[in-house]
């Protein structure tokens, strides 16, 4: 590597030391801090079970004793910062693998944190896809399977008998597919590889390779061609594309570095010009691009870390995340909607300008309709829903679109009360994407908190069986004998809704759908068997289907419930608004604010007056209007 004049440096020695101490100075924290509700996710969707059947069910497989102790490690992400701990020091022992597996020399060790940084994306790139497609004990899977690439390969290199070495390549090989899957059949390939590199006999470098090569086509052939055995891809339309990138880029950086590298400078002091600027511009393209990926999952951190708030009941930092997503989406909206505008000022035609406005909307930012259903959950909480409900944008959702919740929701339907629904979501998700610690736990409650011991006795007998939920499971086991501290300890939730049969059967995972039938459209009963928070959830879901009869038949109930003394300013909103539209006259006979009368005009001035498109008054409107339950009712066409 690189020629020319050659310099005397006191910092190669130590080159290879301070990576390895940058790399656990910037990743720990990182993991540990900023990512550590992600963190946390990936252990709460992980299992392991001390258990035979278990062993047997996971194990016993090409690449199942991958998987089996990456979910033995996978228990440790319970808690954040030991799971990032155990992490980063793996992808330190990776990192110095690297160096010594592939022979990278003093000066050019920045490409020994390459395979590193692909085995952060591999991790990080899941993202939403955690839930969504329902992977398990994964954190771990892919640097698992590349240090047992590495150890194949450092484990030929220490063999000089060449005899002796192919037959430990093929014995390594297969043994390698057994245990850790397709990570077995490149290492094989990486130990030919590394020998045609060094060995100057062409029949030698012919045979390595042809023993690999018998390695790699011949054993997933008798094992049902799985090349991919170990490789945690799951075929959903085509997130598998995306999320079979990091690994291809491993291995094909992995068999570059076997192919071209030859060995180390044999002087260790020995430094070339360029290679520190080689060295800082690879090491500036890595971090750029795990930033990038970090940015892209922006999304599932903030739905993560709402999550994990919601079950602290720590409310108020549920709705202060999503405050934080939309500062940062409304000026991502602005600077493209800006750019739009100076793009079509001079277009001319009505026509053709809200034809750009309108791909504009069609990529407009807003929060997802998970972040808005846990702010919605959050306010209800609260009880300050008819005052913050539309204080910030709901989360759109196209007609043509629309998303599965899949892993939150037993969360979201037990935190509504809605037992039965909850009960009937946990099965579901636990037979469908198997089981994990999330599911066990959701299922178990569900169950007990419909009534169904015997259901939840079978939950709590498997997680007895697991280190990080075991003593969980004898808390919740001690409710059979003691239901009045069962009626104490979940009072908040039990008191949300009236005791009603909710019966849920859906296969289209449509959660906020469910919750309006409960609590606006379908589901209204009279006032004096409803509690105030199930009132006001009443209230808050009629608004948000723009259903007026619903809204009037909950606001009566409202009035009769919480008896409040003043009616709050989203409630009076909708109530102005929807008796101007009917014509009725209904808000003349109620408190409604000056400031609503006034607001009110303004925005029908505004709309009436405006020139332009209605893409275009769409956008402008919101800067004035954006906070009204009027923006509300008129511009955005989702149902949450």
């Amino acid at each position: 590597m690189g020629r020319g004049k050659i310099i005397k440096s006191g910092y190669v020695r130590y080159e290879r030391l301070f990576l390895a101490v940058l790399l656990f100075v910037v990743l720990f924290p990182v993991l540990a801090f900023v990512f550590r509700d992600v963190v946390a996710r990936f252990g709460e969707l992980s299992l392991f079970i001390f258990d035979r059947s278990y062993f047997e069910e996971v194990a016993l497989k090409p690449g199942g004793f991958l998987e089996y102790i990456s979910a033995f490690l996978s228990q440790i992400l319970y808690v954040p910062w030991l799971g990032s701990l155990v992490a980063v020091l793996l992808w330190e022992v990776v990192y110095w693998l690297v160096i010594k597996a592939f022979d990278i020399p003093r000066g050019y060790s920045v490409f020994g944190l390459v395979p590193v940084a692909l085995l952060l994306l591999t991790v990080m790139g899941y993202g939403d896809k955690v839930n969504v497609l329902l992977y398990r004990n994964v954190f771990y899977t892919a640097t698992l399977g590349f240090l047992s690439s590495l150890a194949i390969v450092l484990c030929c290199k220490k063999i000089r008998s060449f005899a002796l070495k192919m037959a430990s390549l093929s014995a390594l090989g297969v043994a390698g597919y057994l245990l850790f899957g397709a990570y077995g059949l490149l290492g094989a390939a990486l130990a030919a590889l590394c020998q045609l590199s060094h060995d100057r006999s062409a029949v030698k470098a012919l045979v390595a390779l042809a023993v690999a090569a018998a390695v790699i086509v011949l054993l997933p052939l008798a094992f049902g061609r799985d090349w991919l055995a170990g490789v945690p891809i799951t075929e959903f339309y085509n997130y598998d594309k995306v999320n079979v990138l990091p690994y291809a880029l491993l291995a094909a950086f992995s068999l570059m570095y076997a192919l071209l590298l030859r060995g180390g400078s044999r002087q260790e002091d020995e430094y070339r010009p360029g290679s520190m600027t080689l060295s800082l511009a690879m090491l500036i393209s890595l971090a750029v691009l795990c930033n990038l990926q970090w940015k892209a999952d922006a999304d599932y951190r903030a739905e993560s870390s709402m999550y994990r708030a919601l079950e602290r009941q720590d409310y108020r930092k549920v709705v202060s995340l999503y405050d934080r997503v939309v500062k940062r989406e409304d000026a991502a909206n602005a600077r493209s909607y800006s750019k739009l505008m100076d793009k079509v000022r001079n277009l001319g035609g009505d026509e053709r300008r809200d034809l750009y406005a309108q791909y504009y909307f069609e990529t407009y930012q807003r929060p997802s309709r998970l972040m808005s259903e846990f702010r919605m959950l959050a306010l209800a909480y609260m009880g300050e829903s008819g005052s913050q409900l539309f204080s910030a944008p709901q989360g759109l959702v196209s007609e043509k679109y629309t998303p599965f919740v899949s892993q939150y929701g037993p969360t979201i339907y037990r935190l509504w009360g809605l037992f039965n629904s909850s009960y009937v979501w946990s099965t579901a998700t636990s037979i469908h994407g198997g089981w994990s610690y999330y599911d066990l736990k959701e299922a178990a409650l569900a169950m007990l908190l419909a009534g169904n011991e015997k259901a939840a006795a079978k939950y709590l007998d498997i997680l007895d069986k697991t280190l990080v939920c075991s003593k969980w499971a004898e808390k919740i086991r001690g409710y059979f004998s003691n239901p009045q501290q069962l009626q104490l300890d979940f009072a908040q939730c039990l008191q949300l809704v009236v005791p009603r049969d909710d019966q849920f059967y859906s296969e289209d995972g449509q959660i906020e759908l469910k919750i309006m039938e409960h609590f606006a459209l379908f589901e209204q009963p009279d006032a004096f068997v409803q509690t105030p928070i199930y009132s006001e959830c009443s209230v808050m879901w009629a608004m948000l289907s723009k259903d007026p009869g619903a809204f009037w038949k909950a606001l009566d109930n409202y009035y009769g419930v919480n008896m409040p003394e003043k009616l709050p300013r989203y409630y009076q909103q909708a109530a102005f608004l929807f008796s101007v539209l009917s014509g009725d006259g209904i808000a003349a006979n109620l408190p409604i604010d000056e400031e609503v009368y006034r607001l009110y005009d303004s925005f029908e001035t505004y709309m009436t007056t405006h020139q332009g498109t209605v893409n275009e008054l769409r956008q402008e409107s919101y800067k004035r209007f954006g906070k009204t339950y009027f923006y509300f009712y008129f511009f955005v066409d989702n149902f949450i």
